[in-house]
């Protein structure tokens, strides 16, 4: 599209993870999704790419990529399999840019080098401070404890270091944990990405030293804020990816389902349901592209992250539903991928802030 210009490096970035996701996903995805599982073979590729850690500087071993080459990567992957997607997402925006952007010398290079090379960032996924009031704090000194509960932590299954919120004085902190000591894990049975290694937490009295905390003493508003809004650009570009696999999908199907004598695309009604998806994908791409441009050249992109993830949350679910709608009895059954892009898409929707808080999130800076 002429709107969205990838560079030289961007384009190849392209070429090699659709080859890599061509060949090493989309054989895997759907079994990976039965059997609610991640191949550790699979993330040894990504961590030898460089895509696990796409966004942390060559500094610290990562691949220093900006934010619109992890998007291609991102929704590259999505379009074979939104949980592997969400795996790179989680650890790229969740818990690999706040220690790049607001973390301690010390903390950088304690956990960025493992971030990049070959430990999954797990990150409590949180929608409101309500939430965040279940763990429980207290300061003794240097050090903080803390406990509590957490129902959806990203990535969870998988993770050597977790990133949790931490409660002091009514704000809240992102604490860096590293291991799974003083962690009960449960798993849930979930609608989609299954193999996301989405998990229940209950936490009993953690330590970790008060240095461990990023945005505390004053920033605390700060990086939640800027993690949200980041990690929005991700999650779209997951539902981006899916409403994309939802459209290709449905297009090849209507070229070879032969109704009355014809190929069921050229039906009216066939016909103008491919027009619909191809739109909104379309134009959810300017929206998620723009707000990373516009993050990579330092703008202010929270109403275009937040934008971005309404809207293509909004089509992944349109495209889903419409592309199971042509393919008809099959688009219910296994046979087909389309019910699994469908359970994906829905499930991004509600990850972390959900429609309404963000749109509260727009609507705030619209009329500040």
């Amino acid at each position: 599209m002429a709107l969205i210009e990838l560079n030289s490096e961007q384009k190849i970035i392209q070429n090699e993870i659709r080859k890599f996701t061509q060949a090493e996903v989309e054989p895997i995805a759907a079994d990976n999704d039965k059997k609610a599982e991640f191949s550790s073979t699979v993330l040894k590729k990504l961590s030898e790419l460089g895509f696990l850690g796409a966004i942390i500087p060559d500094a610290y071993d990562g691949a220093s990529l900006d934010t619109t080459s992890l998007c291609v990567i991102i929704e590259e992957l999505a379009r074979a399999s939104a949980s592997i997607a969400m795996v790179i997402a989680v650890q790229n925006c969740c818990v690999a840019y706040p220690l790049k952007v607001f973390g301690s010398t010390d903390l950088k290079e304690r956990f960025l080098g493992k971030l990049a090379t070959s430990t999954i960032g797990g990150y409590a996924m949180l929608s409101s401070l309500d939430k965040v009031r279940r763990f429980e704090t207290s300061v003794a000194d240097t050090r903080v404890n803390f406990s509590g509960v957490s129902d959806f932590v990203m990535n969870g299954a998988y993770a050597g270091v977790f990133a949790f919120p931490v409660i002091i004085n009514d704000k809240a902190c992102i604490g860096i944990h590293e291991g799974s000591d003083g962690m009960t894990i449960e798993t849930h049975n979930l609608l989609g990405l299954r193999s996301a290694g989405i998990v229940r937490t209950q936490i009993s009295q953690i330590t970790i030293p008060v240095s461990d905390l990023i945005g505390f003493n004053g920033k605390e508003v700060e990086v939640n804020a800027a993690v949200m809004t980041y990690n929005n650009i991700g999650l779209a570009a997951i539902s981006l990816g899916i409403a994309e696999s939802c459209f290709q999908a449905a297009l090849a199907y209507s070229k070879e389902r032969k109704q009355f004598g014809r190929a069921i695309c050229e039906f009216p009604m066939v016909r103008e349901m491919l027009v619909d998806m191809r739109t909104r994908i379309d134009a959810a791409r300017l929206l998620v592209y723009d707000a990373a441009q516009l993050c990579d050249n330092g703008g202010t992109f929270t109403v275009p992250a937040n934008n971005a993830r309404l809207f293509s949350d909004e089509t992944a679910v349109f495209a889903g539903t419409t592309s199971v709608q042509v393919h008809g009895g099959y688009g219910y059954t296994r046979d087909y991928p389309v019910e699994r892009y469908f359970r994906d898409a829905k499930s991004v929707q509600v990850i972390g802030m959900n429609a309404y808080e963000i749109k509260e999130q727009v609507a705030k800076e619209i009329l500040s």
